[in-house]
C-alpha cells in the first residue's frame, strides 16, 4: 500500500515537469526571432501607455452609452423611490383601517362585557 502512493506522486510530478518544460519551449519558440531586449520592450510599452489612457478616457467621456446608463440609473432610482412611497402610503392606509377595526372590536367587546356583567348582576338579585 505504501508503494502505490509514491508511484502516484512520482507520476504527478513527472506530468507537471513535462508541462512546465512544454510551456518553456513554447515561450522560447514564440520569442526566438525577437531581436529587441526586454528593456526596449518595456520602454515601448511605457511610451504607449499615456496615449492609450487618454484615448480610453476620451472614449469613455464621450460615450453616449455612459450617459444613457446614467439616465437609466436616475430613472430607476426615481421609480424605486416612487414605488416605496406608494407602498408606504398603502401600508399606512391598511394600518389605519386595521386600527379602526381593532378599535371597533374593542368597543364591541367592552359593550358585551358590560352587558354580561349587568346580566349577572340582575341574576344575583
Amino acid at each position: 500500500m505504501s508503494t502505490t502512493q509514491p508511484n502516484a506522486f512520482n507520476r504527478v510530478l513527472l506530468v507537471l515537469s513535462l508541462l512546465v518544460l512544454l510551456i518553456l519551449v513554447a515561450a522560447w519558440l514564440v520569442h526566438r526571432n525577437e531581436t529587441r531586449t526586454t528593456v526596449e520592450k518595456l520602454s515601448d510599452a511605457v511610451e504607449v501607455v499615456p496615449s492609450v489612457v487618454s484615448s480610453a478616457a476620451d472614449d469613455l467621456a464621450g460615450s453616449s452609452s455612459v450617459a444613457n446608463a446614467g439616465e437609466a440609473l436616475s430613472k430607476a432610482g426615481d421609480a424605486a423611490s416612487s414605488a416605496v412611497s406608494k407602498a408606504g402610503d398603502k401600508a399606512e392606509a391598511a394600518m389605519s383601517e386595521t386600527s379602526e377595526d381593532l378599535k371597533a372590536a374593542i368597543a364591541k367587546q367592552k359593550a358585551q362585557d358590560k352587558a354580561d356583567a349587568q346580566k349577572k348582576q340582575n341574576e344575583k338579585r
